[in-house]
């Protein structure tokens, strides 16, 4: 085997963890390849540096953070997971979890301001695949105690969360905890340049739009390729706005360690969806409804059912991954069937509450809030009267949906239903009201 390859994390996005060496592995409905490049070869990439556009190289994003944390007690806090997520169109990244998306998504989405977790916030790039620069980097820390810290860089503003009981429960159920320390040392241009050049333009040339995902350490996603001992370009059309089912990927890996360096090539497919989905509504707790202001808001709990078996818990592996608001078009029918108007929702972004949220008296409108009570999404959008207002928000059984109409309105015989959008998967689901 060569040189610390056993230490690259392989993911499948699939019903189970496939483990895989370096050789061909077909397993089910994944497949990939690795290969060594070079071994005991330093790798440099062309001088200077491409257009980084919206975007900071690691270096940038991480010292100003780093400072940051040098200040908080009980240090010294060291790395463990470094990512940065560079995308050409807007995306929904697939969390890591230890045994639940639900769960994981639960704890750690109270976290507050974009994270890996609540990541529709992540600005499209606008610069270059090879410039080694991310609008978005993410950060985990740990001190010799193992307590750890959570930090960010969106575009250079700077969010810090913990040391915490939430993110420490965070950590645990994102399966989040690394042994490994990492070094943070090698800045990412010449890294990019590399991947680029050994596979990644091929890759972006056939494969376009993609996201970018820089990874060294622990992995905060579920599928790309991840190392304790150098920088992973992961170049991935999985978790686009408008992708769904098979897709390719490639990861360009530079490691490094006291047995040696080599450069390395993954090439592979994923499942980016399940093939169907079912919103089974009202499965934990049975509706309820308020009214205020002239505005009455029917709160609709859900879960995500996939093809295979059903929830009937948030600890199944079994939770519905992959379906994200773009994929959903949603109708009400009056009992006799015919569709009642939508109008645009009146809070087409953040809001605290719903009660920010009146009723627009020329139709209804959905709201997907948070955990605490805080906008996520809303449909329809103020342009598109069959698309979200945000269409990378990711849903999951643990989230509810909040329809919003006019105090006047009897929904009595009334359904909700949800169809897939084009180019998704099957989504099926209704809510009698």
């Amino acid at each position: 085997m060569p040189p610390d390859a056993e230490a690259v994390q392989l993911f499948g996005r699939t019903w189970i963890v496939i483990t895989i060496a370096i050789v061909v592995v077909v397993a089910g409905i994944g497949v990939t390849s690795l290969w060594l490049l070079s071994v005991n070869k330093k790798v440099n990439g062309p001088a200077g540096l491409d257009d980084p556009g919206n975007g900071l190289t690691f270096t940038n994003a991480f010292e100003p953070v780093n400072a940051t944390i040098a200040n908080l007690a009980g240090g010294p806090w060291q790395l463990t997971s470094i990512l940065g997520i560079a995308s050409e169109v807007p995306a929904a990244p697939l969390p890591n979890y230890r045994d639940s998306l639900n769960q994981t998504l639960r704890i750690c989405g109270q976290l507050p301001g974009v994270t890996i977790w609540n990541s529709s916030g992540v600005p499209v790039f606008t610069g270059s695949l090879n410039s080694g620069a991310a609008p978005f980097w993410s950060f985990i820390y740990k001190n010799t105690s193992q307590t750890y810290i959570y930090a960010t860089n969106l575009e250079g503003t700077i969010r810090v969360d913990g040391p915490s009981s939430a993110f420490a429960s965070c950590v645990q159920e994102a399966g989040l905890g690394s042994s490994y320390i990492v070094n943070p040392s090698v800045d990412t241009p010449n890294v990019a340049q590399a991947a680029y050049s050994a596979a990644g333009e091929v890759f972006s040339i056939n494969h376009s739009p993609l996201v970018e995902y820089y990874v060294l350490g622990s992995n905060q996603l579920l599928d790309p390729d991840a190392s304790p001992f150098g920088w992973v370009v992961n170049y991935f059309r999985c978790d686009l706005v408008g992708v769904s089912g098979l897709e390719n990927y490639t990861a360009v890996g530079n490691l490094s360690s006291g047995r040696g360096s080599g450069m390395f090539v993954d090439n592979g497919w994923l499942t980016c969806t399940l093939p169907s989905y079912r919103v089974a509504f009202g499965a934990s707790t049975g509706n309820s409804t308020s009214t205020f202001d002239n505005t009455m808001d029917v709160h609709l709990p859900f879960g995500v059912l996939g093809p295979q078996g059903a929830l009937t818990n948030n600890s199944t592996l079994y939770d519905g991954w992959g379906l994200v608001s773009w994929m959903t078009h949603w109708e009400l029918v009056d009992g006799t069937g015919q569709s009642l108007p939508v109008s645009p929702a009146t809070c087409q972004s953040w809001v605290a509450t719903l009660a920010d949220c009146p009723a627009n008296s020329s139709g209804w409108f959905a709201v997907l809030p948070s955990q605490n009570g805080g906008w996520l999404d809303s449909y329809p959008s103020a342009t598109n009267s069959s698309a979200w207002a945000v269409p990378n928000v990711i849903l999951s059984s643990q989230d509810q949906l909040v329809l919003v109409c006019a105090g006047s309105w009897n929904l009595t015989a009334d359904a909700l239903s949800v169809l897939s959008a084009p180019s998704a998967p099957e989504i099926t689901g209704s809510a009698s009201l």
